[in-house]
């Protein structure tokens, strides 16, 4: 089985909870320390949770 990729310049991202059209998101920060980072990211207009990211290291902040 082979997966193509395909490279685009815009995309229409939509909110898989209210389906409307997202041009933003909010994230919200949850913890930070000087070695990591977590956000929590939200759909503006309906509030639902899209993703949480948690990052460690250096890059953290």
């Amino acid at each position: 089985m082979t997966i193509h990729v395909q490279e685009r310049d815009h995309f229409d991202a939509v909110c898989p909870h209210c389906n409307k059209e997202l041009h933003a998101v909010v994230a919200v920060k949850l913890s930070a320390s000087i070695l990591s980072k977590r956000l929590m990211f939200c759909c503006p207009h309906c509030g639902k949770v899209l993703g949480v990211m948690h990052r460690k290291g250096l890059l953290a902040s």
